[in-house]
């Protein structure tokens, strides 16, 4: 008798064993097939990106700066020199352009003050007016 239950639980034991290695195998072979699905997708996503990436750089082109296309017979810091005086220039050019601006507006509102106040004739008034609308469009 104790050889029977003993013989039955080897047997039980035994095929419970190799279920589990059945299983294991086929959970192997699953999961090695989702890895593969996912591998062949990532390189799919990959070239369609690369693709994209490749005619987005072509339609934009290269739209650098180009600094340094015009250099002349100039280099290194001669070059880098005379850029900075010429955005200096512009800057200043800009300073420039905007106070004159304030000075004409505040022209106006003066002139605008005078006549409601009337210390201005009304001829002096068009007059100066003209002048400052001619100085506007310069």
């Amino acid at each position: 008798m104790k050889k029977f239950l003993s013989t039955i639980l080897i047997l039980s034991f035994l095929l419970v064993s190799v279920d589990g290695i059945s299983q294991n195998k086929q959970n192997r072979k699953k999961n090695q097939e989702k890895k593969e699905r996912v591998e062949k997708k990532k390189k799919t996503d990959d070239d369609n990106d690369d693709d994209e990436k490749v005619k987005e750089r072509k339609e934009k082109g290269n739209r650098g700066n180009a600094y340094g296309k015009n250099k002349g017979d100039l280099k290194g810091k001669e070059f880098g020199h005379s850029r900075k005086n010429a955005d200096k220039k512009l800057k200043e050019a800009d300073q420039n352009i905007s106070e004159s601006e304030e000075k004409v507006k505040q022209a106006k509102e003066k002139l605008e003050i005078k006549k409601k106040e009337k210390k201005i004739s009304e001829k002096d008034y068009n007059k100066k007016k003209e002048e400052i609308e001619n100085l506007e469009k310069e």
